[in-house]
């Protein structure tokens, strides 16, 4: 989180939870199928270990190889990936809707100055300092401000330019890949009707994937509990 937000202010806190879900829930299972791999070569089983702290740890290989590389403003808000670039950063159009710029390459910087008409530009891919790069992003800003976001989208989209939308959660079930690759699944549940929830990302040839069955109703597996409790005590 100290790598997180705006330079020069507070920490913002993520929008998902990356320590469960990238850490605890990714991790666990790499490692569960790396020792069921191991088993089928060694013919042995182990206890494995995963915690949540460690797991994250290699979301931070990029940071600690700049800063290897010997980059000196590896701080909240000045790093290359996440605000220390102009042309790599999020911008809110008119609408107050926001896109994402991704021109990081500099054929792709140059044709977006070209296709602006800000040829000047393109000399300001790498700023000398932190006032001139907040100069250059305050000029990008205004560029984009002039249209609402679905102009950019289709702007980015026509000339294959690195320029996504910046999705609330409402807007997901609407993009055309998601839809095309069923990330967005509809289910019924005998209480709560139907609902929908997010699909499988893992999609096998041979074996596709489905989602998990919904959620039981109270007291639905209640005497499959049971059961199994009293067949694991006569075992005993």
């Amino acid at each position: 989180m100290g790598l997180t937000g705006e330079a020069n202010q507070a920490p913002i806190i993520p929008g998902v939870q990356l320590a469960d879900i990238a850490g605890g829930s990714y991790m666990t299972v790499i490692a569960a199928l790396s020792a069921l791999h191991a088993r089928t070569q060694t013919g042995k089983g182990q206890h494995v270990d995963v915690a949540m702290t460690e797991a994250v740890m290699p979301l931070l290989s990029a940071v600690y190889a700049l800063e290897a590389g010997g980059m000196v403003n590896v701080e909240r808000g000045k790093m290359p990936f996440s605000g220390g670039l102009p042309n790599y950063g999020i911008y809110k159009c008119q609408d107050g809707k926001y896109i994402a710029l991704g021109t990081l390459e500099p054929k792709f910087w140059g044709k977006f100055c070209t296709l602006v008409n800000q040829l000047e530009w393109m000399m300001f891919i790498l700023p000398k300092n932190s006032e001139e790069l907040a100069d250059f992003k305050a000029k990008i800003g205004l560029l984009f401000e002039s249209q609402p976001q679905s102009y950019w989208i289709e702007f980015g989209f026509k000339n294959d330019l690195l320029i996504s939308p910046i999705y609330d959660l409402k807007d997901l079930e609407n993009d055309p890949h998601l839809q095309a690759r069923e990330m967005i699944v509809t289910q019924e549940h005998p209480r709560a009707s139907i609902f929908k929830s997010i699909g499988i990302p893992i999609k096998f040839s041979e074996t596709p994937a489905q989602p998990s069955w919904v959620a039981p109703t109270m007291g639905e597996d209640t005497e499959a509990i049971i059961n199994t409790l009293k067949e694991s005590q006569a075992k005993e």
